[in-house]
């Protein structure tokens, strides 16, 4: 069974450090193939609330872009 989804937490550090060898979540974004999550950290406090009123799908029109809308619609079905 694969991952289906990779949840990861920044820490919007970057800063030289970040620029000269990047962050884990830009890696797991670059090389990563399945859906990948990013959660700004804010420490201690709770995660603000996560309600979606828009979904953007940029895609082209051809049919190998397609699973990018299905996956749209399937989730906006959730909210």
């Amino acid at each position: 069974m694969g991952v289906q989804l990779i949840i990861l937490c920044t820490h919007g550090r970057g800063g030289w450090r970040g620029l000269l060898f990047g962050s884990i979540a830009q890696k797991v974004l670059q090389r990563g193939s399945g859906p990948i999550l990013l959660i700004p950290s804010r420490g201690v406090e709770a995660p603000p609330s996560f309600n979606v009123r828009q979904i953007v799908v940029p895609i082209d029109g051809t049919p190998d872009r397609e699973p990018a809308l299905e996956q749209a619609i399937a989730l906006a079905g959730l909210f």
